[in-house]
């Protein structure tokens, strides 16, 4: 990977590939999680992939505490500056999908098409969902609190993707588990905090003004796949011009345990932006 000094800081990134840029914001503890895409055949040949590690993961520069999705949004902007890139289908997971979010919403006209896959929309769960959510969470703090960073991984793991969390991370990658504790300090301190104090519910949804797409996985197999549904449902009800794409035979991991699936429904909907501007 290469290094880029923008706002102070230092961000390892990458490009890959030719074509019309593709900016991938990872989810948190998963910073390589997006490179399943990268050699589907449904994508290879046809995009320019720009992927970086956000701050304190991998050899990034730590953040400061605090620092806001607002300023992670800002981060991934001044990145796409660096580049000399004007616009790009913007494609954020999990916690990158809230990223993605921001960036929507503060910069439209760099957003050629948003995909948002599974954010962690709390505002869009069920009582009972956030409920369990902050226990499981809690959990995970206070291990990490304590000194454990592997147990704290393993902790918020079990709680969000099952037991068996780890089979397909071992899969996809034999350090994908030691990369998630090494980047613990910033999924741990620096995001979870980041959440709750962003300042974007569905009012601010509602004025996304980019064409959307909205993936999620289709089968019931991990804790939270009911709290994952109702962000889907939130996200088609409240954002114009939104479309859907169900994963099936995947947890949370969606493009780790499905890149099939995830890779034909980019590939769909970038193409329809592209024939859409010309």
């Amino acid at each position: 990977m290469e290094r880029a000094q923008i706002l102070g800081t230092e961000l390892m990134y990458e490009v890959q590939g030719t074509g019309e840029p593709v900016l991938l914001l990872h989810t948190a503890f998963l910073r390589d999680a997006f490179r399943t895409l990268l050699n589907q055949p449904a994508l290879r040949g046809r995009y320019q992939f720009i992927m970086y590690y956000r701050r304190g993961y991998g050899a990034s520069r730590p953040a400061s505490t605090p620092f806001g999705i607002d300023e992670q949004a800002q981060d991934a902007l001044a990145l796409l500056d660096y580049l000399g890139i004007a616009r790009a289908h913007v494609v954020g997971h999990s916690f990158g999908a809230n990223i993605a979010v921001q960036i929507a919403l503060s910069a439209p006209e760099r957003v050629t098409c948003l995909v948002l896959a599974e954010p962690a929309l709390v505002f869009l769960m069920s009582a009972d969902v956030v409920q369990a959510l902050m226990t499981a969470v809690g959990q995970a703090l206070a291990i990490y609190a304590g000194g454990d960073k592997a147990g704290a991984v393993d902790s918020y793991m079990t709680a969000a993707l099952g037991s068996q969390w780890k089979a397909p991370l071992e899969r996809f990658s034999p350090t994908a588990e030691a990369d998630a504790i090494t980047d613990a300090d910033a999924a741990f301190a620096i995001e979870m905090a980041a959440l709750g104090t962003w300042a974007v519910g569905p009012e601010q949804l509602q004025q996304i003004s980019v064409p959307t797409l909205s993936i999620a996985h289709s089968d019931p197999v991990d804790p939270f796949w009911q709290g994952f549904q109702q962000v889907h449902e939130g996200i088609v009800r409240l954002i114009p011009q939104t479309e859907s794409t169900m994963v099936p035979r995947s947890s949370h991991l969606l493009s780790v345990e499905n890149p099939q699936v995830v890779a034909e429904a980019l590939d769909v909907f970038f193409r329809q932006q592209t024939v859409t501007q010309r």
